[in-house]
């Protein structure tokens, strides 16, 4: 199995599913080398994709309409980003930033659609 398919395979979302479809996610996804302060998305867009971080930290927030942040998750290696609008098709509910510089692994929501179609 690649690198990036047992990653994929630890994280709780992609739990049950086979090695050859693991494989085929993984040979999907594109990896990301960002530095701190990279903000992958903000709430509101569009849902684009998963992040999977390899290295790094990812802080997870949302603003107030005062403009105060409040954050809701700090994830590490390991850890998934934009689970949630990935299954229900919504905008990301949240912004997300680095705040080291990170490596990351981008699944397109394309794919991880036409995986759980077939």
């Amino acid at each position: 199995m690649s690198a990036l398919a047992a990653v994929l395979r630890d994280v709780p979302i992609f739990d049950g599913l086979g090695d050859a479809v693991l494989e085929r996610l993984a040979s999907r996804c594109v990896p990301r080398a960002v530095g701190a302060g990279f903000m992958l998305f903000r709430a509101g867009e569009r849902c684009t994709g998963l992040y999977v971080v390899l290295e790094g930290r990812v802080r997870i927030y949302r603003t107030s309409p005062d403009g105060r942040e409040q954050t809701l998750a700090v994830e590490g290696p390991g850890r998934p980003v934009a689970e949630l609008p990935l299954f229900d098709g919504g905008p990301y509910p949240a912004t997300a930033v680095t705040t080291a510089p990170s490596r990351l692994m981008f699944l397109p929501r394309g794919e991880f659609e036409h995986a759980f179609r077939t």
